[in-house]
């Protein structure tokens, strides 16, 4: 079964509040009531997207101190903040990877050239860098 969130849940009781209050006073004091209520709906989520575009803003978020969040937002800044650091991770274990491939060939006595797909040289190894110049 799906459960419903904490803002559609707001949602529907601040307009279940706004048709009472119609039906038991006025159209107006229910449409007061409602706008006041949709207002602090949008002030409240603006308060996290500004949070976020701020955390997101440091050079480095996943050392930053996370942002603090409820219900859905602190869902959504703990995913963030683990899919940041996941590919932090991916991202050095590459580029260790490609630093030993660059040692191996560097030792290696043949010359090692890699083009790109433009057939540029994309980087060589010393061996080879003596024959190309």
């Amino acid at each position: 079964m799906h459960r419903l969130s904490g803002s559609l849940l707001i949602i529907i009781l601040a307009t279940a509040i706004a048709v009472s209050l119609w039906l038991i006073l006025d159209l107006v004091i229910a449409l007061l009531f409602y706008s006041a209520a949709l207002l602090l709906f949008v002030i409240y989520h603006l308060h996290y997207l500004i949070s976020l575009d701020r955390w997101l803003q440091i050079s480095d978020p996943t050392s930053a101190i996370l942002p603090d969040g409820s219900g859905t937002w602190g869902d959504v800044f703990a995913r963030l903040a683990r899919l940041m650091r996941n590919q932090t991770q991916s991202q050095q274990k590459l580029s260790l990877a490609l630093e030993r491939l660059r040692l191996a060939t560097s030792a290696m006595p043949e010359g090692v050239t890699i083009l790109d797909e433009s057939d540029r040289i994309e980087w060589c190894n010393p061996i080879a860098e003596n024959h190309w110049y």
